[in-house]
């Protein structure tokens, strides 16, 4: 199932439930592809959220082995016009 970001009472909902920080959601992209990501916002009703991609490359084999890598991996930062978008939420595996 699939949806709209919408807000109401100054949090983000997706199907029926809050969008908590960071949550992982999924961004529909052309041809039907989905695009797993991060939902990150500043609790500003006049902002957009945006989404985070974590990027892959050298540094996998760099720093994967160690604590919290993901955290600091490199990002590509996505917005996107919210009337226009349909996310939906991941499947759980």
């Amino acid at each position: 199932m699939s949806g709209k970001l919408q807000l109401r009472d100054g949090e983000h909902w997706l199907e029926d439930r809050p969008v908590p920080l960071n949550a992982a959601i999924e961004l529909r992209l052309s041809a039907g592809r989905w695009l797993r990501c991060q939902y990150r916002w500043n609790g500003d009703a006049k902002t957009l959220p945006v989404f985070s991609v974590v990027l892959g490359g050298d540094w996998e084999q760099r720093l994967l082995s160690e604590a919290g890598a993901l955290h600091s991996a490199p990002e590509a930062i996505l917005r996107a016009e919210l009337e226009d978008a349909e996310f939906r939420w991941p499947d759980s595996n």
